[in-house]
């Protein structure tokens, strides 16, 4: 029962401030892991193929599981949105925090908007030249912040409605992985690359 409940290759991880607590994509384990604020451990959701990013909106928890977007409400545990977007490897998930997720193709170097009314998916950037990584949403600019990973990695900015992808910066690390953004627009990022 303890193994059930254990790290095995931590991916991603948000937090949902209403339960104060925080959830962790366990790939290698197919699961979703839940941490709550006395360091309590527990599966969340379990027999997925592979989940990476996590996005919270609202009450529900998303997760980029192979080529597939999958929703679950944080109350419930239940799934309530399941949409194939015939992607080859989602990894990144961001939202513009109302109604629209934007996820990144590892493999095909492609940017899809998803919209979490309709559940509709669009093709926002379409072979972006690199390999597309994390992804977070600036809404300073009302644009996505996309990190890559290859050598001299860039990180792009990308804008939300027609999905022009510009360089803002090759940065010369190797293999960027994660993107946050503060509440004065500064940019964090991590690399594999650079340790």
């Amino acid at each position: 029962i303890g193994f059930c409940q254990s790290y095995e290759g931590p991916e991603s991880v948000d937090f949902h401030a209403p339960s104060n607590r925080y959830f962790i994509s366990n790939p290698p384990a197919g699961q979703i892991l839940s941490l709550d604020v006395d360091g309590e451990l527990s599966v969340f959701a379990n027999n997925l193929s592979s989940p990476h990013g996590l996005e919270v909106l609202g009450d529900i928890l998303f997760v980029c599981d192979g080529s597939s977007i999958i929703g679950y409400s944080i109350s419930t545990g239940i799934e309530v949105i399941n949409e194939n977007l015939s992607a080859t490897f989602l990894n990144g998930i961001t939202s513009n925090g109302v109604d629209k997720l934007f996820l990144t193709d590892f493999s095909g170097k492609d940017i899809y908007s998803f919209d979490v009314n309709t559940k509709e998916a669009d093709l926002l950037s379409i072979n972006i030249g690199a390999m597309p990584n994390g992804i977070v949403y600036d809404h300073f600019q009302d644009r996505l912040i996309v990190v890559c990973w290859n050598g001299d990695a860039p990180i792009l900015a990308v804008d939300t409605q027609w999905g022009v992808a510009e360089t803002l910066v090759n940065t010369g690390m190797n293999n960027l992985d994660g993107v946050g953004i503060d509440n004065s627009g500064n940019i964090y990022v991590s690399s594999w690359g650079s340790n």
